[in-house]
């Protein structure tokens, strides 16, 4: 509720002072429709609830139903793939064993959705808790008979999404039959993928500017972003090496994401420096 809370703060605000400039918030897609707003804010507020694959399980799901139309990595992919591990394995955050695999793996299972020969954001749709929310909220707005359910779900979000989800990969086949259906939902994707190029380049040089060397940058549909949660590794005489997630601000923070490979979570503005395990403040 606090983070619904700050949500529409934080909207009203930018409204007044950033009147002209394009921002979209979770939910905007039903601006124009209180009903359905509603109900996309309750569901966005289970967090990584959502897609965690023991939970509410959307991540394996839409994995799924999108597989049909990935397409194998490239090779500068590959290669990428490849310096990135090699990375960790050097610096010992995974095993030569661990790395083998997870290649394989990703080469022979994972693919990305292309269009146009370039990655498309529907990628990240697994994952990202806003735009599943507007997903399913049209989802449930489709079936005729998933009113009591919108129901109990505005009543107690999580109650009632429990409720469907045995049938959620049916229903989701069922109401969105063309995998391509899915682009339609990446606006919170494509607003927040920009904001956080941004910011990756603003922390990635601020710490150059502090001495640090660039060892790895991810990007867009970067691997090891996606798979240990690391956006920047870069070393330093002093620090040696650190793999870094970077957040746009404060706000973007999530107490409930546990980033296990990570050392550094680096604020972009204003810039500021956590340890990932004592959560201290790093003064350089």
């Amino acid at each position: 509720m606090k983070k619904i809370i700050k949500e529409y703060l934080k909207e009203y605000v930018s409204g007044i002072i950033k009147e002209n400039e394009n921002i979209y918030y979770a939910c905007d897609q039903f601006r124009n429709d209180e009903t359905k707003r509603k109900l996309c804010r309750k569901i966005y507020s289970q967090g990584s609830w959502l897609y965690e694959a023991d939970k509410l399980g959307l991540q394996p799901i839409i994995d799924e139903i999108l597989k049909p139309i990935k397409k194998p990595l490239t090779k500068d992919q590959i290669k990428k793939l490849r310096s990135g591990t090699d990375i960790l394995v050097k610096i010992g955050k995974i095993s030569k064993g661990r790395q083998y695999y997870l290649i394989k793996d990703i080469i022979e299972n994972k693919g990305s959705v292309l269009i146009n020969g370039k990655w498309a954001p529907v990628n990240k749709l697994n994952t990202n808790t806003a735009d599943l929310a507007e997903l399913i909220t049209d989802l449930l707005y489709k079936s005729p008979k998933a009113q009591p359910i919108i129901q109990k779900i505005i009543e107690d979000p999580k109650d009632g999404l429990t409720t469907i989800q045995p049938k959620l990969k049916e229903l989701l086949t069922k109401y969105f039959q063309n995998p391509e259906s899915f682009f339609d939902y990446v606006k919170n994707i494509e607003f927040r993928s920009e904001r956080g190029g941004k910011a990756e380049e603003n922390v990635k040089q601020t710490l150059e500017d502090f001495g640090f060397v660039t060892e790895y940058q991810g990007g867009e549909g970067d691997f090891i972003d996606m798979m240990f949660g690391i956006d920047l590794i870069m070393s330093n005489n002093e620090f040696g090496f650190k793999t870094i997630q970077v957040k746009i601000n404060e706000d973007a923070l999530d107490s409930n994401r546990q980033y296990k490979y990570v050392d550094w979570i680096v604020i972009s503005e204003p810039f500021t420096i956590y340890d990932n395990k004592t959560k201290e403040v790093i003064n350089l």
